[in-house]
């Protein structure tokens, strides 16, 4: 019982350090896809959406992808850092 929890205690950190940058991914491809969604309803129905919505729309995609973008970086940069210094010790 306590080599199972003292395993999830060390594995639980790094599974959230890594997975919070596929998380903000997978909100950015799902925002991109309600924008594509909302487009094609607006070619059907001129009044489902307004030029608003969809500014506001572009907006929120514009936003996920970049803190998406920034996250990954981070990830990847220390975990660079975290190399090199592993191979000059």
């Amino acid at each position: 019982m306590y080599d199972i929890m003292g395993i999830i205690i060390d594995i639980i950190p790094m599974v959230i350090y890594y997975g919070i940058p596929i998380v903000a991914i997978i909100v950015a491809i799902c925002k991109l896809s309600q924008y594509q969604d909302a487009k094609l309803k607006r070619i059907m129905k001129p009044d489902s959406y307004t030029d608003e919505d969809l500014k506001d729309m572009k907006k929120g995609v514009i936003t996920a992808f970049v803190v998406a973008f920034v996250l990954a970086v981070i990830i990847f940069g220390i975990a660079a850092l975290f190399a090199s210094a592993l191979m000059y010790m």
